[in-house]
């Protein structure tokens, strides 16, 4: 392997948070915790509730050449630390979300955890200016939803209260059949369902 290829197989991981979080004006920018930009110049930039299932999609684009999911090309995503998130965009602190210059005016789609916290976070995110026009990514939900219910992978038990105002949120961008599906299985079950049970060809 050529080193050029080494360096393209390379994760970036960025631990922004160590550097330069300087408050300027009474607003502290908040970092990924990892971003990968395939190209920065990005028509839809991908916002993960977790660096994991990031890890999977930059595998599967270097390794098994997945250039699309969803008719969407993998152009520029980051990570995020949820709990920290969360709990950082509900301080009194004004804060603003990091996103690459060359990325602001992308088509921006979110997927995180089908949890009380992954729903809060999609919530405080579309109360963000930089945000402020972030959607679920639909699709990936839905193979979520559909791996966990016919495969029978196990959802853990719910931690934590739903929101209900931040729930309607979320499911006004599904069509009723998921939007039964997701209250279902937070509601009734009182079970969420970890991103993590998701592999790469899961995404194809």
């Amino acid at each position: 392997m050529t080193n050029k290829q080494n360096e393209n197989n390379k994760i970036i991981k960025v631990d922004f948070q160590k550097k330069n979080n300087k408050e300027s004006k009474h607003v502290i920018m908040l970092f990924p915790e990892a971003a990968f930009p395939f190209n920065l110049n990005a028509d839809t930039m991908l916002i993960l509730g977790d660096i994991s299932l990031a890890k999977k999609i930059w595998k599967g684009y270097y390794e098994h050449k997945l250039d699309l999911i969803d008719g969407i090309s993998l152009q520029c995503l980051v990570g995020l630390d949820v709990q920290e998130t969360v709990s950082k965009l509900q301080e009194p602190v004004k804060y603003k979300i990091f996103i690459p210059n060359m990325a602001e005016g992308s088509k921006q789609l979110y997927f995180s955890d089908l949890s009380p916290e992954g729903i809060k976070l999609f919530n405080l995110l579309k109360r963000q200016t930089e945000t402020k026009n972030i959607k679920p990514w639909t699709f990936i939900y839905k193979k979520l939803i559909y791996k966990a219910i016919n495969e029978k992978k196990s959802g853990q038990k719910l931690k934590g209260k739903i929101d209900p105002s931040a729930l309607d949120e979320f499911l006004q961008y599904f069509d009723q059949e998921y939007q039964n599906k997701i209250k279902d299985i937070l509601l009734n079950s009182e079970a969420e369902i970890s991103q993590k049970i998701l592999e790469i060809d899961d995404l194809k």
